[in-house]
This record gives C-alpha cells, structure tokens and sequence, in this order.
C-alpha cells in the first residue's frame, strides 16, 4: 500500500478504489494510463502485460493503474474495457489535449493487442514535434515513417526561435492527418553536428533539402 495515495497495487498495475485515488493518480504524473473494466478479461490481460513490460512501472510511481467499479468509469466507456491516457498541463501543451483514448477508430492491427498498446501509449506520450535528438535515441514500437522539417536558423537566435515556433504550429496543424503513420522531426540546421546526425540517420544529402526548400518556396510564391 502507498503512503502517497489512497491505492494498492496489483502487478506494475495500480488499482484504483475510489474516486480519490483516481484524482491522486492522474493529477501525482505527467503521464498516467488508466484502465477501466473488469479484471480478467483479454482486454486487461493485454492492459497488465503492457504494463508489467514497461521499464517505467518499476519506478515508485508508476504510470498504469485501473478502475473495475463501473460507477466509476467517465461517460463514453466502453464496459468492455476502455484504456485513457491522462496528461498533465505541460504534457498536454505538446499537443493540444489532456486526455487521449485508446479506440478502435484508424486501427489496422488487432485490437487491445499488447503490441498495439504499447506502440498506442509510446506515440501519445510523445510531443506532436520531436527534437532530432530524441527522435534518433527512441527504438520505436512501430515502423513509423518521418515527416522531417529542417529550419536554418543560423542568421539570428531570434530568427531561428521564430522559424521553429512557426513549423511546430505548421506541423501541429497537418499531424491529424498521419498521426498513427508518421512522426514529426524538427532538425536546426545551425546546429551542424544535429544536422548531420539528422542526413545520416535519414539517408537525406545536403543537396535533398536544399532541392526540397526551393521546391517549398517556389510553391508559396505561387500560393501568394
């Protein structure tokens, strides 16, 4: 039993009693993944596992935890089994939202498969815009494809903190459209070491994004 919270623990799982503890759960993390259903089922049975392989459930707090009472589950559950992703203010300013549910909705793969929930809890925790740093140093649960962006910002910090700003909001914008397909990758092309990391890792040459960038700002001429 926790001297932190009103809850017990169950595997890497943490069960959740009450509407307190619920409370103490989702607001003690950035990141907290919650399942509501019956213990048991093929659903939690998908939702323990993920959660017994995630490195971060073998820390104090840990970031899985489930509600079996239903008078407890938020409207729009599936009884079934519904898994929600809370985020913390910070967490949720990456991308717009502080609550993320797992759904069928845009799934190929079988549903409520360990393999999906890990990829599925792995992506939502993420920034909608990666650094490149930390784009090359994730081992991917999924082969997700790149959607790259490289800002030279090398005039100014001014002018590069402008650019960047800019193509987070571009990138954040268009992100509904792929989420689930591709990832976002900022690159600061001042920064050479980063910049080539970036070309080398992405078999891309200098002469691609150079080719790319006149292409783009040919394209907005004409848009103007």
């Amino acid at each position: 039993r926790s001297t932190l919270f009103p809850y017990t623990t169950l595997f890497r799982s943490v069960y959740l009693r009450d509407a307190a503890a619920v409370h103490a759960f989702r607001t003690a993390l950035d990141i907290a993944i919650v399942y509501y259903g019956e213990a048991g089922t093929e659903r939690y049975i998908a939702f323990a596992a993920t959660a017994d392989g995630d490195p971060a459930s073998a820390t104090p707090h840990k970031p899985y935890g489930h509600v079996n009472a239903p008078s407890m589950y938020p409207t729009g559950v599936d009884p079934e089994g519904t898994i929600i992703m809370y985020k913390s203010q910070g967490a949720a300013a990456s991308d717009g939202g502080n609550e993320a549910w797992y759904s069928r909705r845009g799934m190929h793969r079988p549903y409520y498969s360990r393999v999906d929930i890990e990829a599925w809890v792995q992506l939502e925790a993420l920034p909608v815009v990666l650094p490149v740093h930390q784009a090359l140093q994730i081992e991917w649960k999924k082969n997700y494809k790149y959607v790259i962006a490289f800002v030279d910002g090398a005039e100014s910090d001014s002018e590069a903190s402008a650019a960047a700003a800019a193509t987070k909001v571009a990138m954040a914008e268009a992100y509904s459209r792929y989420k689930g397909r591709c990832v976002n990758v900022l690159v600061n092309v001042a920064a050479p070491e980063e910049a080539q990391r970036a070309l080398e890792y992405f078999g891309v040459s200098v002469d691609d994004v150079k080719a790319a960038a006149t292409a783009a700002s040919g394209a907005s001429r004409q848009a103007v």
